[in-house]
Protein backbone atom coordinates (compact mmCIF):
# COMPACT_ATOMS: atom_id res chain seq x y z
CA UNK A 1 0.00 0.00 0.00
CA UNK A 2 1.26 3.47 -0.88
CA UNK A 3 1.92 6.18 1.68
CA UNK A 4 -1.23 8.02 0.54
CA UNK A 5 -3.28 4.85 0.90
CA UNK A 6 -1.98 4.39 4.42
CA UNK A 7 -2.81 8.00 5.30
CA UNK A 8 -6.33 7.49 3.98
CA UNK A 9 -6.69 4.40 6.18
CA UNK A 10 -5.40 6.33 9.21
CA UNK A 11 -7.94 9.07 8.51
CA UNK A 12 -10.73 6.48 8.28
CA UNK A 13 -9.64 5.00 11.61
CA UNK A 14 -9.57 8.47 13.16
CA UNK A 15 -13.13 9.14 11.96
CA UNK A 16 -14.21 5.75 13.28
CA UNK A 17 -12.69 6.58 16.67
CA UNK A 18 -14.55 9.90 16.77
CA UNK A 19 -17.79 8.07 16.09
CA UNK A 20 -17.10 5.45 18.76
CA UNK A 21 -16.11 8.08 21.31
CA UNK A 22 -19.52 9.68 20.95
CA UNK A 23 -21.27 6.40 21.68
CA UNK A 24 -22.90 6.11 25.11
CA UNK A 25 -21.69 2.49 25.34
CA UNK A 26 -18.08 3.61 25.04
CA UNK A 27 -18.49 6.63 27.31
CA UNK A 28 -19.91 4.40 30.04
CA UNK A 29 -16.92 2.02 29.79
CA UNK A 30 -14.09 4.01 31.32
CA UNK A 31 -11.26 1.67 30.29
CA UNK A 32 -12.41 1.43 26.68
CA UNK A 33 -13.01 5.17 26.52
CA UNK A 34 -9.49 5.92 27.77
CA UNK A 35 -7.97 3.42 25.33
CA UNK A 36 -9.82 4.93 22.38
CA UNK A 37 -8.97 8.47 23.51
CA UNK A 38 -5.26 7.60 23.62
CA UNK A 39 -5.43 6.19 20.10
CA UNK A 40 -7.43 9.21 18.91
CA UNK A 41 -4.89 11.58 20.41
CA UNK A 42 -1.99 9.70 18.82
CA UNK A 43 -3.56 10.07 15.37
CA UNK A 44 -4.91 13.62 15.65
CA UNK A 45 -1.79 15.55 14.61
CA UNK A 46 -1.08 13.27 11.65
CA UNK A 47 -4.67 13.46 10.43
CA UNK A 48 -4.76 17.25 10.81
CA UNK A 49 -1.54 17.58 8.80
CA UNK A 50 -2.82 15.20 6.12
CA UNK A 51 -6.08 17.12 5.82
CA UNK A 52 -4.21 20.43 5.57
CA UNK A 53 -2.00 19.00 2.85
CA UNK A 54 -4.98 17.66 0.92
CA UNK A 55 -6.78 21.02 1.16
CA UNK A 56 -3.69 22.92 -0.02
CA UNK A 57 -3.26 20.50 -2.92
CA UNK A 58 -6.90 20.98 -3.97
CA UNK A 59 -6.50 24.76 -3.80
CA UNK A 60 -3.31 24.58 -5.88
CA UNK A 61 -5.06 22.46 -8.51
CA UNK A 62 -7.89 25.00 -8.62
CA UNK A 63 -5.43 27.84 -9.06
CA UNK A 64 -3.62 25.96 -11.81
CA UNK A 65 -6.94 25.46 -13.61
CA UNK A 66 -7.53 29.20 -13.39
CA UNK A 67 -4.08 29.83 -14.84
CA UNK A 68 -4.94 27.61 -17.79
CA UNK A 69 -8.36 29.18 -18.33
CA UNK A 70 -7.22 31.88 -20.75
CA UNK A 71 -9.12 34.62 -18.88
CA UNK A 72 -6.59 37.34 -18.01
CA UNK A 73 -8.46 38.48 -14.88
CA UNK A 74 -8.67 34.92 -13.56
CA UNK A 75 -5.01 34.34 -14.42
CA UNK A 76 -4.00 37.38 -12.32
CA UNK A 77 -6.09 36.10 -9.40
CA UNK A 78 -4.60 32.61 -9.72
CA UNK A 79 -1.04 33.97 -9.83
CA UNK A 80 -1.69 35.81 -6.56
CA UNK A 81 -3.10 32.63 -4.96
CA UNK A 82 -0.20 30.43 -6.07
CA UNK A 83 2.39 32.81 -4.57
Amino acid sequence: MSMWGKLTEVEKRFDELEHKLSSSDVVSNRDLYQQLMREHKSLSELVATYRSYRKAKEELIGSQELLNSGDSDLIDIAKDEVR
